[in-house]
């Protein structure tokens, strides 16, 4: 595996059917509102409060996580969020425009709640694949037409037509190499930062691609439980890298079952964060 750990191997072609994807992630104000839904009784869930509070914030008038010893059914006033330079508060602080970091269960929670799902892995990284490189081309267009009624796969086909191009020439890279300069990976920042489309003087452009963000922050959950590609070989220096994460299909519902994460958080070395193929996995 020259260029890559084991689980990336052998090269797969998987077919995604179309689909709609949110390019900005979930942030700590938005799932908050999530919260208050689920304890007025407006959102409908197996889990309690305490389960679906993320373990990335902590109660700032008792200075802890809520315990199941407490009253789960409600919430605290005010949550802060763990980083290694203290706890902003969610609701007084640009903490709340920070993506939120949650666990596979609380995000599946909150798609529902939204009408939506998580997306697979597949359509994940076609979705961040597609995006930077059109993104990258619409710099240098002599002109842009996109529209948000167009599908992102078909203004790229224009792009790179206008520009004699194709798409496997930019692709075939190791590495995504269109990926933001800017992105917060490799302690850029100790702690998240504010979704691009909220922050402070956000421009939009109705004739340019929007912002979106894919790699950066936080890792982000697919639907995907870890797997092995067919014709899958362990390293052999390290044979239990994934192989060791595996769980069996009938296992989808357990939270110590891994899933696929893609992305990069604002601590991931960029050389791992930018690279196309990287996948990571948690316990849901």
């Amino acid at each position: 595996h020259v260029f890559g750990w084991d689980n990336e191997s052998p090269s797969t072609n998987i077919a995604v059917k179309p689909f709609r994807i949110q390019t900005q992630p979930i942030t700590n104000g938005e799932y908050f509102t999530f919260l208050k839904a689920v304890q007025s009784g407006n959102a409908k869930f197996k889990r309690s409060i305490y389960d679906l509070v993320p373990r990335s914030w902590i109660a700032l008038e008792c200075d802890q996580h809520p315990t199941r010893a407490a009253n789960t059914a409600v919430l605290a006033t005010n949550y802060g969020v763990r980083t290694v330079v203290g706890t902003p508060s969610i609701f007084s602080t640009e903490a709340a425009l920070w993506p939120v970091i949650v666990s596979q269960v609380q995000a599946t929670a909150y798609a529902s709640w939204k009408g939506k799902r998580l997306p697979t892995e597949s359509e994940w990284t076609h979705a961040a694949r597609t995006y930077h490189l059109a993104y990258a081309l619409s710099i240098t267009a002599s002109e842009s037409n996109y529209s948000s009624a167009v599908p992102l796969d078909m203004y790229l086909d224009e792009l790179l037509s206008a520009q004699n191009t194709t798409a496997s020439v930019h692709t075939c890279q190791p590495y995504d190499l269109f990926v933001p300069s800017d992105a917060n990976v490799g302690f850029a920042h100790w702690h998240p930062v504010p979704v691009p489309a909220l922050q402070p003087n956000a421009i939009t452009d109705a004739d340019s691609l929007p912002d979106a963000t894919f790699i950066g922050s936080t890792w982000e959950w697919t639907s995907t439980q870890f797997y092995s590609f067919d014709g899958f070989q362990p390293s052999v220096m390290y044979p239990g890298y994934s192989a060791d994460f595996f769980d069996p299909p009938e296992t989808c519902d357990s939270d110590s079952t891994h899933y696929v994460i893609k992305g990069g958080a604002y601590a991931t070395h960029p050389r791992i964060a930018l690279r196309q193929t990287f996948r990571n996995w948690y316990q849901r």
